[in-house]
């Protein structure tokens, strides 16, 4: 079972962000002013928190390419198909994880 877990976690945009969540596909939607992009990128393990604890699986998944692994995100700045909506994107991240999301 996965678990992510964030606990006062702050960055540039974000400040004391705490939250557990359990297994599953999570979305998170917003502007890049609101912070979205940080949670994803924190969660994603692409950076560190200024503050605070996030951890999958008690890992941090910034210093563990074996949790990244087992996160899929996708961020403003990537390529790819960009039609659709958010159940369209689930399917296809599905895919790539081998299952099916919906």
């Amino acid at each position: 079972m996965s678990q992510l877990e964030l606990s006062g976690v702050c960055s540039p945009l974000l400040k004391n962000v705490s939250g557990s969540f359990g297994p599953g596909i999570h979305v998170w939607l917003g502007a890049e002013p609101d912070g979205t992009a940080d949670l994803i990128e924190l969660c994603a393990g692409v950076r560190l928190p200024r503050r605070g604890r996030l951890k999958l699986n008690g890992e941090l998944p910034a210093a563990s390419p074996q949790a990244r692994r087992n996160i899929a995100s996708l961020l403003p700045s990537e390529d790819g198909e960009l039609a659709g909506d958010v159940a369209h994107w689930i399917d296809q991240l599905a895919a790539l994880r081998g299952f099916d999301a919906l």
